[in-house]
């Protein structure tokens, strides 16, 4: 699937929040790209799960760090670090 490219992400995202479509931000080439590229780089490996100890490898779900429905700014924001938490 491929997201309106003469609209900004964001822009898009918030629509689709709206008519309760986000799900479609999932759909796009975009996403699935930046998604295996993340999975890849963690060898397939849950990050929460190593964090308790576990190794997990099977049908993971890359997550936000900060919620898609709170910053659409950030859906394809491969890194981002929050100076503001502590």
């Amino acid at each position: 699937m491929q997201r309106p490219t003469d609209v900004p992400l964001a822009s898009w995202i918030r629509q689709l929040i709206k008519e309760d479509k986000v799900e479609q931000f999932y759909l796009t080439d975009e996403w699935r790209e930046l998604r295996q590229d993340v999975l890849d780089d963690f060898h397939n490996e849950c990050q929460e799960c190593l964090k308790k100890g576990k190794v997990t490898t099977d049908e993971l779900c890359v997550h936000h760090v900060n919620e898609v429905r709170h910053r659409p700014e950030l859906a394809l924001s491969r890194y981002f670090v929050d100076d503001k938490k502590s």
